[in-house]
């Protein structure tokens, strides 16, 4: 069945869904509209609700990959409007689940599956879930606030336990190949997703391989910042609309020039020439991306663009350029716009 929320070919679809520093994810089977949330937050469910009514997905599963007392997920408002159920880790604290899952436990949603890991130490009942594509056998981790870009799971809450997050880090690093995407659910960055290899590379936390520095580094993490991640500041190269507009008439193979607005924004105008590949829909389009010469980038304002491309320059795509101002500057410039005929 065809459905309007899809960019891609595959048999998985995505959505990211972000509040503030907040990642949800919403996952379904395209060869039977079941779905799947992780991680749901709570100023989320319009929006995954409207997800859910526009594809024609029926939401069988929510999975909360953690819990603590302040955090906030909007799964038992999604549970009473659509009947699914409520997955959490065994070793929860909470007695609200409608089940309880083991570790390499299988959680299916339509014919796709996802592999639970266990991985305490945030919390104890923190788990992974490791998705296979059954074709390619490209994975993707949600990693709830185990794994981070550029950081780890907090360690200074009510339960946490340092050595077991440093063994769940050791358990991820060994399970999953190093081109294994990492899909958080916390991020202060502004940044959407990484890789294991990134993080192998750039997370000085998944970097300490001794136990007791690992500890060590917590407790200071702690006592200095009470666990708030540190900015990372990343520059990316931009180009104005005017010199965007001659790219595009010049364009070269193996160039990518694309709009990261979600769909229904895309339709309503766009820059002629350029592709929608929607920033929530982004991480199942990574092959391709990573095998372009040079993207260029561009939203509405700029903003959601600048994020795409400080995600993809951080993973290690060279050639990645940011349009300042996007569709807004280029309307104001009075350069040429698409539009839906009617």
């Amino acid at each position: 069945m065809s459905n309007p929320l899809d960019s891609t070919t595959g048999v998985l679809g995505l959505k990211q869904i972000r509040v503030a520093s907040c990642l949800g994810y919403l996952l379904w089977d395209k060869a039977t509209s079941q779905a799947l949330a992780i991680d749901p937050p709570a100023e989320a469910q319009g929006e995954f609700r409207e997800l859910l009514q526009s594809g024609g997905l029926r939401l069988s599963v929510i999975i909360e990959t953690h819990t603590r007392p302040d955090l906030l997920f909007c799964s038992q408002s999604l549970k009473r409007e659509t009947g699914s159920k409520i997955l959490r880790g065994r070793a929860t604290l909470s007695s609200d689940a409608d089940q309880l899952v083991s570790d390499q436990e299988k959680i299916c949603f339509g014919s796709l599956e996802l592999e639970a890991l266990e991985t305490p130490g945030h919390t104890p009942d923190s788990i992974c879930l490791i998705f296979q594509d059954p074709k390619t056998q490209e994975r993707l981790a949600f990693t709830g606030e185990t794994l981070m870009m550029g950081s780890t799971g907090r360690t200074d809450l009510p339960s946490a336990h340092s050595s077991l997050l440093f063994d769940s880090l050791r358990k991820i690093e060994s399970m999953l190949s190093p081109e294994t995407l990492i899909l958080p659910s916390h991020d202060k960055s502004d940044l959407l997703f990484s890789s294991l290899q990134m993080e192998q590379k750039l997370n000085p936390q998944l970097l300490e391989k001794d136990r007791q520095k690992f500890i060590d580094q917590k407790r200071e993490e702690s006592l200095v910042s009470r666990g708030a991640l540190r900015r990372e500041v990343q520059r990316v190269p931009s180009t104005t609309v005017q010199k965007y507009a001659l790219k595009l008439d010049a364009r070269a193979a193996g160039e990518l020039f694309v709009d990261v607005r979600e769909p229904d924004e895309f339709m309503l105008g766009h820059i002629p020439g350029v592709e929608s590949i929607p920033i929530s829909e982004l991480a199942l389009q990574w092959n391709r991306l990573r095998g372009a010469k040079k993207i260029y980038l561009s939203c509405q304002s700029g903003r959601r663009s600048e994020m795409v491309a400080r995600t993809l320059d951080r993973l290690g795509i060279a050639g990645v350029v940011n349009v300042t101002g996007g569709f807004q500057a280029w309307s104001k410039a009075g350069l040429a716009v698409e539009k839906p005929r009617g």
